[in-house]
Formats: C-alpha cells, structure tokens, sequence
C-alpha cells in the first residue's frame, strides 16, 4: 500500500512539472509589441536525430528533444516532422506532443 502511494505521490509531481513547464504565460501585450509576442511565441516541430524536436521560429538550435521516436510513426507523420511542423502556441503545442508522443 505504501509503495502505491509513494508511486501515486511520483507520478502526480511528474505530471505537475510538465504541466508547469508548458504553462502558458499570462501577459496582456497591446499594438506592435502584441504582433512581435505572436511570432515569438510560435514554435515547429520536426525529427531531429531520429527524435521529435521543438524549436523556436526565431532560434536554431532545439528548445526541447523528446524521447520519442519518429521510426514508429506512421510514414504520413515522418514526413510532416521531416518537413517541420508550425505550431501557433503552446496549446497546439502541447497537443502536438501529446499526439506524437503518448
């Protein structure tokens, strides 16, 4: 019982962490600085190494490397991460992720 529990306790900050991790920022932007937060805030999905990578639109190196392996995919999707995924926010991102990753 104990070790259901100490699991159970693991788990639950596991999932804490990740949600706290893509959480969404509340800011309220207006005029020019609004457009120039949209682009930021954009993101694209791709294989990388045999791994689905999240970048920024604006960096070139990956924000984050998942574990997950684009070789079981079905070949569809292998070709849409191989030719990057635009991904608008981070609600779209964290369904992307969750549908290629779980």
């Amino acid at each position: 019982m104990k070790k259901l529990i100490a699991v159970t306790g693991i788990i639950l900050i596991g999932c804490v962490c990740l949600g706290a991790a893509f959480a969404p920022q509340q800011t309220v932007e207006t005029g020019a600085a609004a457009s120039t937060d949209q682009v930021e805030n954009e993101y694209i999905v791709k294989a990388e190494n045999g791994k689905i990578a999240i970048y920024r639109t604006d960096s070139d190196s990956p924000l984050y490397t998942t574990d997950a392996l684009v070789s079981t995919l079905p070949k569809a999707d292998i070709e849409r991460l191989r030719a990057g995924i635009t991904v608008r926010d981070e609600r779209e991102l964290r369904q992307i992720l969750q549908d290629y990753c779980s």
